[in-house]
């Protein structure tokens, strides 16, 4: 069941949804998907009597807070997780979960994207619950390294594409003004208006307004949807930044886009202070499990000493050679692309 309501709580366009309007209540998918589980859907799963593969014993039955608690790796409020729960929670939310392994060949095939083998057969093979949690054996290091270059790869050259980059700063400009048209407030507060409102329903209302309907405020807002879905985008790329994955400063890994372009607009000339451009921080977004930011440990069992340790995903990210762009720039003209480069450049140190 956790499996497949793991992301019960998103919202119409998924993480996008988190990033551009569940941030206003400081919440996200997570959030929403454990208020769903333990109270609409709570009944439901407390009357479940069986498995796929058979019924449940007399008395057996689901309790909904153990399904809430898997699918998020923070702390559930007013809920001690038994011990076999605990050690579950990592195959649900880990660095090598279930829903990673299942959404990196997935969105590879669906975006002809080849991003290298994924053994999953083998991870899974060589993954098993030790007294200290969920843990990996040895001989499937080099599989999960496979895994994760996969996922690094996946994210340079699908999540974080320039033209997908350049969508999502002109729907950002759409984005919040039509949920708060159509739902109104805090998901939280109003989960029977926000259980019905999906990408399709969210279209059919912005196409609705694009063709008349609605009053004049819907109707500016259908026009800019329809620029996006006929992909008339506003935004060009006039700087890229890049960085090797081994090389990230902690520093750049903090910097959000607001303290990006604040520290841009420093450095241009005073003249040019007040001139329209936008930045991106690709390892700013809250994608699920984005390997720029990922901290999560993993436990190793070597067999050859019979001991356990720890690695952190960015540990094993640091044989990899792929390069990651972090900063871009993007404007509506070529105008001022020489003065932006500069600033640029300077902000992130590459000056001589």
């Amino acid at each position: 069941m956790a499996g497949l309501l793991h992301d019960v709580g998103h919202g119409p366009f998924g993480h996008f949804f988190d990033e551009n309007y569940l941030d206003t209540w400081g919440v996200d998918h997570e959030v929403i998907g454990r208020a769903l589980i333990t109270g609409p859907l709570a009944g439901l799963i407390g009357e479940l009597g069986a498995s796929p593969s058979a019924d449940f014993e007399p008395g057996e039955g689901i309790d909904p807070r153990w399904v809430a608690y898997l699918i998020s790796a923070r702390e559930l409020d007013g809920f001690t997780p038994p011990g076999w729960l605990a050690a579950l929670q990592p195959a649900l939310t880990g660095a090598f979960s279930a829903d990673n392994m299942d959404y990196v060949p997935r969105d590879s095939y669906i975006c002809g994207v080849s991003a290298g083998p994924v053994d999953v057969q083998r991870i899974l093979h060589y993954s098993f619950i030790s007294e200290r949690g969920l843990t990996l054996h040895a001989h499937a290091a080099e599989a999960l390294y496979m895994f994760l270059n996969s996922r690094l790869y996946l994210y340079h050259q699908v999540y974080f594409h320039r033209t997908v980059r350049r969508i999502d700063l002109q729907l950002r400009e759409v984005f919040r003004p039509t949920v708060e048209l159509l739902l109104g407030g805090n998901p939280l507060e109003r989960l029977d208006r926000f259980m019905p409102l999906t990408e399709w329903s969210l279209l059919s209302d912005v196409d609705r307004w694009t063709h008349g309907s609605g009053d004049s405020r819907q109707r500016e807002l259908g026009e800019a949807w329809a620029a996006v879905v006929a992909r008339r985008l506003k935004w060009k790329l006039i700087y890229q930044g890049h960085t090797d994955a081994r090389d990230i400063p902690s520093a750049a890994l903090s910097v959000t886009r607001e303290q990006f372009a604040r520290q841009l607009r420093e450095r241009l000339p005073s003249s040019l202070r007040n001139i329209v451009f936008e930045v991106d921080v690709a390892a700013q977004e809250s994608r699920a499990f984005n390997p720029m930011t990922e901290t999560a440990d993993i436990l190793f069992y070597e067999p050859l000493e019979d001991r356990y340790r720890q690695s952190r995903v960015l540990d094993l990210f640091k044989r990899l050679p792929v390069r990651m762009a972090l900063f871009r720039i993007f404007a509506h003209d070529e105008t001022h692309r020489r003065e932006l480069i500069k600033a640029a450049n300077e902000v992130l140190g590459l000056t001589a």
